[in-house]
């Protein structure tokens, strides 16, 4: 049985809808890149001279830091 013409139309555009939305989703995928300026970043590091040294990890502070924090207070 020959599929008809419209059927092949059809099925023509469905498999190009199909390869368009996937190029399209490939293309649009997010580059989760920022350029974050240095000035609002955290060190890894702050040297005080009442504290000592406090240590961050992106930004959080360690058990130890805390625990000085805490102290200080």
């Amino acid at each position: 049985m020959q599929p008809t013409t419209a059927l092949r139309a059809t099925l023509a555009a469905l498999f190009s809808a199909t390869l368009g939305s996937q190029a399209v989703a490939q293309e649009a995928s997010p580059r989760y890149k920022a350029d974050v300026p240095k000035s609002i970043l955290t060190p890894d590091t702050v040297e005080t001279e009442r504290l000592g040294t406090l240590r961050f990890f992106d930004g959080m502070p360690d058990e130890a830091t805390v625990q000085k924090v805490y102290d200080n207070l």
